[in-house]
């Protein structure tokens, strides 16, 4: 059983008949962000709780939460319902600048060292733990360029060297970045 979550509010639970929404889809794809798209009826009792760029909505099957992501669109219809788009946690990513550096050693050290740049420019809310990286080798890298956490990793670490973003979920609900 599928449910989905807004900040605190409830907004879908196929148990309460008054916690519904309309067209619920969820996307995802690997290494991308993913999409969650619904429609929030007039009549919800939450129908006012969702803020674009501010509420964060969770996607969960049971009791294991599977998506993370942030509203991103938000458009009325002819019949005053809302049109919500969320775009998920690796968009968090784009939000974190990663400054001209030269590094030597693993893969993994890279990535460590990427995401603890992204951490240190963002909300907490925005944060991820280092989960694993197990790409291995040996690398060289540097870069002059002022790119976004999510253009380094996808074109230097991603494209360049292979392997897969797994974002998984801690017993608190923490979002953990695996390469």
């Amino acid at each position: 059983m599928y449910r989905i979550l807004c900040d605190s509010y409830v907004l879908y639970d196929p148990r309460l008949p008054d916690l519904f929404l309309t067209d619920p889809v969820l996307k995802q794809r690997k290494n991308e962000p993913g999409e969650l798209t619904f429609t929030i009826p007039k009549e919800h009792p939450f129908y006012g709780s969702v803020e674009k760029l501010k509420s964060r909505v969770r996607v969960y099957l049971d009791n294991n939460l599977i998506w993370l992501g942030r509203v991103i669109e938000d458009e009325l219809d002819l019949y005053e319902s809302r049109r919500i788009t969320a775009e998920g946690a690796l968009a968090f990513l784009l939000d974190s600048v990663v400054r001209p550096f030269e590094f030597d050693g693993s893969p993994g050290g890279l990535f460590a060292q990427v995401l603890a740049a992204h951490n240190a420019q963002v909300n907490e809310n925005q944060r991820f733990l280092l989960g694993e990286a197990s790409v291995g080798g040996t690398i060289h890298r540097s870069s002059e360029d002022h790119l976004s956490a999510w253009q380094f990793v996808s074109s230097r670490l991603l494209e360049e060297l292979g392997g897969y973003l797994v974002v998984r979920f801690d017993e608190d609900e923490n979002p953990v970045l695996d390469y």
